[in-house]
């Protein structure tokens, strides 16, 4: 029979033992968590490595990746460091980064070289023989990284996507490249063409310039946001006097290049009437005065993508209904308010700011004009909107 002391001692062990466990198991995680692959051209004076880095997501244990890194060195010397080499594309309504996912294909190659009838013009520059690594995802996205004697190259490749499929993304992996809010959107396999860095004492950099950092995005293109905010409503004329400021709630959709929107505003106090400021439509009126009104926006939007921001600019028609009522009981020498409903009509214009990520904000001016008689000669609102690209 063992001792109470004997019994304290094993639950320590027990205790001691899970720790190492739990301290190793972090440990072997840790060690997985900058997954890396390196390349070294044929002279081995070239070596570029591609880093997944990883993080903890949420609560759990488990690292997944974040992103992707290359460096590049020529002997001692830095070339590139902690650069971001990377694609996203969405297909299905189904966001996929590369970075973001893991390689489940890795392969190399070794003094490899091209034939002249097949060699593309933009590695004119790449001498001699190439050391090259494949790597590639379960989502169908392959890169293809080369090393040089005097520069390195890489490329991507998009295949066997079951539907149309946009590329929303690519990184500027190395310096002279223009990252890419909005490639395009593609109905078959996809290879991109070859970006490529010569690297020489002078470090002459062969660049290319296919792909705009601005331009303006087209139909096919163009992407789904949806914004939420609340905006603030002043009124112009002399025709209501002491009107305070009304505050409204909305939602915006852009489809592609078609702007919709609605908005609500509360029932709240509009002012207090006394006797001595009597005019239409509160007339012999007395009391607390309520109002809440229901807008509907409508118009189109165009979208210019510079780099990795996008920005849509929007003009649109607008209407509001309004409607007036008195709270809490008649003063018996006062009278009911005289008209209940109004209709406003007018204009506004919205800029919307997407970056990278795909988090959005949004501001917007509008201006409508009451359509009766013995009213306000307008409604002014600045309205400001937060939301997601999809």
């Amino acid at each position: 029979m063992q001792t109470k002391t004997e019994v304290h001692t094993c639950i320590k062990n027990c205790i001691d033992m899970k720790r190492f466990i739990s301290i190793l198991l972090t440990l072997i995680i840790a060690l997985a968590a900058h997954a890396q692959y390196e390349l070294t051209s044929p002279d081995g004076n070239i070596q570029v490595t591609l880093r997944t880095n990883r993080a903890r997501k949420g609560a759990s244990r488990f690292f997944v990746p974040t992103k992707m890194t290359m460096d590049v060195t020529k002997g001692k010397r830095q070339i590139l460091m902690n650069r971001e080499i990377g694609l996203t594309s969405k297909c299905q309504g189904r966001r996929c980064s590369f970075g973001k996912t893991d390689i489940v294909l890795f392969e190399e190659g070794e003094n490899l070289v091209d034939l002249p009838e097949s060699k593309d013009e933009r590695l004119d520059q790449m001498l001699g023989s190439y050391n090259c690594m494949h790597l590639e995802t379960k989502e169908g996205m392959l890169l293809e990284v080369r090393a040089y004697n005097n520069g390195v190259a890489y490329r991507f490749t998009l295949y066997g996507f079951p539907s149309d499929y946009k590329i929303l993304e690519v990184c500027n992996a190395f310096p002279h490249e223009k990252p890419i809010a909005i490639l395009g959107t593609f109905t078959e396999d996809y290879t991109m063409p070859w970006r490529t860095m010569v690297i020489s004492d002078n470090e002459n950099d062969n660049q290319w310039t296919d792909f705009p950092a601005v331009k303006a995005v087209s139909w096919t293109d163009a992407l789904t946001s949806i914004r939420v905010g609340s905006g603030i409503g002043w009124y112009n004329g002399n025709n209501w006097k002491h009107i305070s400021q009304s505050h409204s709630f909305m939602a915006n959709v852009i489809y592609k290049h078609l702007f919709t929107g609605i908005g609500y505003t509360p029932c709240h106090e509009l002012l207090y009437l006394h006797w001595d400021e009597d005019y239409p439509p509160f007339n012999n009126v007395m009391g607390s005065i309520h109002q809440w009104s229901l807008t509907g926006r409508l118009g189109y939007s165009l979208p210019i993508q510079n780099r990795y921001d996008t920005w849509t600019f929007s003009a649109y028609g607008v209407s509001s209904l309004m409607h007036l009522q008195q709270h809490g009981k008649l003063h018996p020498r006062s009278s009911a308010i005289q008209k209940h409903h109004y209709n406003l009509v007018g204009a506004g214009i919205d800029i919307q700011y997407s970056m990278r990520g795909g988090y959005l904000f949004g501001v917007g001016y509008e201006h409508q004009f009451f359509t009766g008689k013995q009213c306000p000669s307008g409604l002014n609102s600045l309205n400001f909107t937060i939301g997601r690209l999809f």
